[in-house]
């Protein structure tokens, strides 16, 4: 297990390395001390992450798919691509277990809180993404 740790205010949207192609890659998160402002999702493998970046802002929601909680650009759950944020998903909290599952083969990206599985998920990934 890995532990990121946010030590300004701004913004800070982390992308890992490992590029997901050929299976069904997970990666699962518990946020603390996020103020609920935190999310979880996938990015472009060819898209280079500024620094200071909300992914539900202009022009980054084009190349990211996100899941954020309560606060998160008034998200209440929502998973959010293009800037559109679709409801449906529950409003997950600090110190709860937050899952993405990318299936490469699929094109499908689906989230989980606690073990349960959410409504709202993504179909139609047809290229290589990252996590963040």
């Amino acid at each position: 297990m890995k532990k990121i740790s946010k030590k300004t205010d701004k913004f800070v949207t982390v992308s890992l390395t490992q590029v997901l192609e050929n299976g069904i890659w997970q990666m699962e998160v518990e946020f603390n001390n996020s103020k609920n402002w935190a999310a979880i999702g996938i990015a472009r493998d060819t898209y280079n992450i500024p620094a200071n970046i909300h992914p539900c802002g202009y022009p980054h929601c084009y190349h990211m798919v996100s899941y954020g909680m309560n606060d998160q650009y008034n998200g209440n759950g929502k998973v959010f691509y293009k800037g559109n944020g679709t409801s449906g998903n529950i409003v997950y909290k600090d110190n709860q277990t937050i899952k993405a599952e990318f299936d490469s083969e699929k094109g499908t990206l689906i989230f989980s809180v606690d073990g349960v599985q959410q409504p709202v998920y993504v179909a139609g990934i047809n290229e290589k993404v990252r996590f963040f």
